[in-house]
């Protein structure tokens, strides 16, 4: 997947009809800081031992079992900056992005941690190339795959940008593997019927695919919906916005075949929410 599938941005409100676009009120949720909190290791975190509980990571099926992590995250040796690393940061920053308001998500009204440990069993990192599916299944539970990251792709995975690809291709997969309709052709990025299975049929925000449900929570990074202090690194927040608002208007627009989203203007600083 690349980074621009896995990092496009639009918020849709709940209630209006599909392609509405309203503003969203910002929303703070358990992470004040996104940049700070990066910094520390999972194992650090007093709910590590519940997140290798609830998600299984698996390297071609064996458990991996210890994950070694030095602090600060963002400056370890690209050696120690592994895989499963980046898979729990990943689910870490998934548990603390909480409102603590029930039903912050239009698809479930579960945490979205809550919704995602109920949907899959874990991740399976395959040393094999272009794996990426949903799901396998190991022990009568459902696992995500993804092919291991090379030096390149995990270079940028030592802060948010990175950790939101990953995040945002967790959250699709578990789509999937929740009842998510599947992929189909006629999108403008798969338009040919005999193409590979890219699109989502629709965008509608009371029964969200898998692209959509990427979709709809990237969006809600950006705008502050669910704030996870993104100004509060006011250096990188604004190139970060452009960025993904460029992936939002130029490449993920392109995956729905019907409904397809607005074009998405620049948000009002400050971008994401206000700093807490």
């Amino acid at each position: 997947m690349t980074r621009l599938i896995a990092t496009g941005w639009l918020w849709i409100a709940f209630a209006p009809a599909v392609g509405t676009q309203v503003p969203a009120p910002a929303s703070r949720t358990k992470i004040e800081n996104i940049a700070a909190f990066l910094e520390r290791c999972p194992q650090a975190d007093p709910a590590y031992a519940q997140i290798r509980q609830d998600f299984i990571i698996r390297r071609d099926g064996r458990i991996v079992g210890d994950v070694p992590c030095t602090e600060p995250y963002s400056r370890m040796p690209i050696e120690q900056l592994t895989n499963p690393l980046i898979t729990l940061q990943a689910l870490r920053v998934a548990r603390y992005m909480d409102p603590g308001v029930p039903g912050y998500l239009p698809w479930t009204r579960l945490t979205l941690y809550q919704w995602m440990a109920s949907s899959v069993g874990g991740v399976n990192l395959k040393t094999a190339p272009d794996q990426l599916e949903c799901c396998e299944l190991i022990d009568r539970r459902k696992y995500i795959v993804e092919s291991e990251q090379s030096l390149v792709q995990r270079e940028f995975k030592r802060e948010w940008p990175g950790i939101a690809n990953t995040l945002g291709f967790l959250v699709h997969e578990a789509r999937h593997a929740n009842g998510g309709a599947p992929h189909t052709t006629g999108c403008e990025a798969f338009p040919n019927p005999s193409a590979a299975l890219g699109c989502d049929q629709r965008y509608d925000v009371l029964n969200l695919g898998a692209y959509g449900v990427q979709y709809w929570l990237a969006q809600s990074w950006m705008t502050g919906r669910l704030n996870v202090g993104i100004a509060c690194s006011p250096d990188k927040a604004r190139a970060y916005i452009v960025d993904l608002l460029r992936a939002l208007n130029l490449s993920f627009r392109t995956r729905f075949v019907e409904s397809v989203p607005p074009i998405v203007a620049m948000p009002e600083p400050p971008f994401g929410g206000p700093c807490q």
